[in-house]
């Protein structure tokens, strides 16, 4: 439940002596429900503690709420920079998805009825990173996060 873990890391944030950095990890992630106000409620609380940086990880399993949860942390977090690989769809995007039956057979399909418009006029293909960094095959098989290992090491 993002409620419950955005109150968590705040308040880890807040009860700690200094926060470094920040580090959000979208990595993979598929999506779920969007939860617009809440994620703009934790950006706004991160604005108000002493952090020196904050990261938002993002790679191409980045889809869904996935991708603009991570786009609306960026806009309204102060300074914070995505880091990464480009998301796997655009933030302007068709949202949740309905399910429909069809009268005679009561058939089920599915379909989105909803286009989220947050760039307008923007027609990029993904969300792009303000620092692009690729996992190679060779990193992960060596068990080395490549990504994590470049914010960790920015000063």
């Amino acid at each position: 439940d993002f409620n419950q873990f955005y109150t968590k890391v705040a308040a880890e944030i807040k009860n700690s002596e200094k926060t470094l950095r920040l580090i959000i990890d979208f990595r993979d992630n598929r999506g779920g429900e969007l939860q617009i106000d809440t994620t703009t409620r934790f950006a706004n609380s991160v604005n108000r503690l002493d952090v020196n940086g904050t990261y938002i990880l993002i790679n191409g399993g980045c889809f869904s709420a996935g991708v603009v949860t991570p786009f609306i942390l960026a806009k309204t977090i102060n300074g914070a920079k995505l880091v990464g690989s480009p998301t796997g769809q655009p933030a302007n995007s068709f949202g949740p998805i309905n399910e429909y039956l069809t009268p005679n057979y009561e058939m089920g399909f599915y379909i989105s009825d909803c286009f989220y418009n947050f760039i307008p006029d923007e027609d990029d293909d993904a969300i792009y990173p303000d620092f692009t960094v690729y996992q190679t095959w060779e990193d992960y098989q060596s068990n080395i996060d490549t990504v994590l290992e470049y914010v960790l090491e920015l000063e």
